[in-house]
């Protein structure tokens, strides 16, 4: 994708400059600033996501730390580690 932006003589310097001060030049900043930009944007999506998620679960369906390491614990003991076999 293509973009054209007109950016004012302010902002223009500014990028300028933090592109040089960087070692790159201002698109390849642009574009990873966009890039991330919208990574921020998806965690920021992702936590409401877990947020609502949490908001709608009730308390007693909640599991603890430790039944979630105890059962962690018996998954690991079925299954060898890598490079061991039984």
């Amino acid at each position: 994708m293509t973009l054209t932006l007109e950016l004012p003589l302010e902002m223009q310097n500014a990028l300028e400059a933090e592109a040089q001060r960087v070692g790159m030049s201002a698109p390849q900043l642009v574009r990873r600033m966009v890039a991330e930009a919208l990574s921020e944007q998806q965690d920021l999506e992702d936590v409401e996501e877990a947020r609502r998620i949490l908001a709608e679960t009730k308390p007693e369906d909640w599991v603890s730390w430790e039944q979630v390491k105890a059962e962690m614990a018996l998954k690991s003991e079925a299954v060898p580690a890598a490079g061991r076999h039984p």
